[in-house]
């Protein structure tokens, strides 16, 4: 029924390089495609003790990073882009036996946050 999307969000100018490239690109992304970026060189040294690769999709550019991913729901109908709290109702909707299948995967709370004091997430180990 839908589409979960990502888009890079945030300070419009990134401190890291890796920032500045995906914020220019301004594209959404599929967690997938997220997920492999993680297992890739697409941030090298700023994952833990200065590791090349680690999860993008929760820490973002890195520790202090002040970006996070940005939900975007779509319909698979007609692409159309809708907010997040009409996905829901049209959700409600359903009959009760069909809702499981339309409701998308709760993400890890790290995803749409930026790094801050009140958030030691960040702190890679």
């Amino acid at each position: 029924m839908f589409k979960v999307r990502y888009r890079y969000s945030g300070n419009k100018k990134g401190q890291r390089e890796f920032c500045n490239k995906i914020l220019k690109a301004d594209k959404v992304y599929r967690v997938e495609d997220i997920n492999l970026a993680s297992q890739s060189k697409v941030n090298p040294g700023f994952g833990p003790n200065g590791a090349d690769n680690y999860d993008i999709f929760k820490y973002k550019g890195g520790v202090n990073c002040k970006h996070f991913w940005q939900r975007e729901i779509y319909l698979k109908s007609d692409n159309k882009k809708i907010s997040v709290n009409q996905a829901r109702k049209m959700i409600l909707a359903l009959e009760p036996s069909e809702r499981n299948e339309a409701r998308w995967k709760q993400n890890p709370k790290e995803v749409a946050q930026v790094a801050e004091a009140s958030n030691n997430f960040w702190k890679l180990k």
